[in-house]
């Protein structure tokens, strides 16, 4: 089966300009925390800058969508990564201008880099859903997150390689991943025709909405994904702020990044493997499961070694959890829908991670460390609760049948 994706010239492209995008762009992350922590020694600052580049994806979500279904993806796809390079340059020319990027220009590049990502994530599912058949839709995203993971698990070292050789260096390496990423995407080829994105064929987001609502699955992750994402985003700002008032916080916290994205690649090896094995049913319960038991013993355990060890168990169980739900939606969405349903689930999913990247950030300055765990606690697991009381959760069956679920 993975063979059979392999073979397809324009998704190997697909997937090696992502996958070099995505290096850049998890270097660019630890780039923008670790940066603006330096230059202002403010945990809040550090915090802000990271959630602005969530907050972009957001709110140019739905106009992201939209264009998606109505005009070439892979113009689309090459246009975020112009905006995201732009943005990254900023930092290294004001840096080397005036010794040091303001935070107005930090603010400003993270914001760039989020439209850069808001822009490209429909973009690049309209692409996937013409690439790749639907039998083949579970495969084809557990592929995605082991990439993904790749990404997570190299830009955190190097990250934190070239941040102690010199701060902005992160920026500029990240300005190379873009030139190549460019380069990659141009040598896609697929004509308008096939990928169905034209204005005729542009449907209101009030029609997409009704496409999202006749599945149970669908409608429920609208609600359920942003809480998880509160939780995620606020249980892992927690842990950076932690790591980096450690000694020898940067390297530390790099050592995380970089144990947090090996743990989650394996994740995402084995969720290739076991994908089409397995119902979804069985993956969504467990996986949620682990979700709500690390994030609540962080509760009472928030030491360095609890903070791998569960946020280990999270990043392990997130691959398989994102693969069914992201093969799912996938296969059972019409082409035509794919770009302004991508952004629906996209700025659902987004919307409250900078929310809980900036609750955490001042939580933790008031309260502590233990107080934002609790927070998480009385927020995810209810929710997760709710989520695996659908009885449509509880019996997906495989991935040849999710099209006709």
């Amino acid at each position: 089966m993975a063979k059979g994706l392999f073979a397809n010239r324009n998704y190997r492209l697909l997937m090696l300009g992502h996958t070099v995008n995505t290096l850049g762009v998890s270097v660019s992350l630890f780039a923008f925390f670790a940066y603006t922590l330096g230059m202002t020694h403010s945990s809040f600052a550090a915090s802000f800058v990271s959630g602005c580049v969530v907050l972009a994806t957001v709110v140019v979500g739905i106009p992201a969508g939209y264009y998606a279904d109505r005009y070439p993806p892979r113009t689309l796809i090459m246009l975020s990564v112009i905006v995201g390079f732009l943005g990254v340059a900023a930092v290294v020319i004001t840096h080397i201008g005036f010794q040091g990027a303001p935070l107005a220009v930090l603010v400003g590049a993270a914001l760039m880099s989020g439209t850069a990502s808001a822009l490209f994530s429909p973009a690049e599912k309209v692409l996937v859903k013409h690439v790749v058949s639907a039998e083949h839709m579970g495969k084809a995203m557990a592929i995605n997150q082991a990439r993904y993971s790749f990404g997570t698990v190299c830009g955190p070292i190097i990250g934190a390689s070239l941040h102690v050789f010199a701060m902005v260096s992160t920026f500029l390496f990240n300005c190379l991943t873009y030139l190549c990423a460019f380069v990659v995407f141009s040598r896609i080829k697929i004509s308008e025709t096939a990928t169905g994105s034209t204005q005729e064929n542009a449907h209101s987001y009030w029609e997409t909405f009704r496409v999202i609502r006749s599945s149970p699955i669908i409608f429920a992750v609208v609600w359920f994904a942003p809480l998880l994402n509160f939780s995620m985003s606020a249980t892992l700002n927690s842990a950076y702020l932690f790591l980096s008032s450690q000694q020898s916080g940067t390297t530390l916290l790099g050592t995380f990044q970089s144990f947090y994205g090996i743990v989650g690649l394996v994740g995402a090896m084995i969720s290739t493997y076991v994908i089409s094995r397995l119902q979804g049913g069985v993956v969504l319960y467990t996986t949620v499961g682990l979700f709500a038991v690390s994030m609540s013993m962080l509760v009472v355990h928030n030491s360095v070694g609890h903070y791998f060890f569960y946020l280990g168990v999270f990043s392990f169980s997130l691959p398989l959890f994102n693969a069914v739900l992201s093969g799912y939606f996938l296969a059972y969405t019409p082409a035509h829908f794919i770009g302004k349903a991508s952004s629906i689930m996209t700025v659902t999913a987004m919307g409250f991670m900078p929310l809980g990247v900036w609750t955490s950030g001042l939580v933790v300055q008031e309260y502590g460390f233990g107080a934002v765990h609790l927070l998480v606690t009385f927020v995810f697991v209810p929710a997760a609760l709710a989520f695996l009381a659908i009885p449509q959760v509880r019996s997906l069956g495989r991935e040849e049948t999710w099209a006709s679920t």
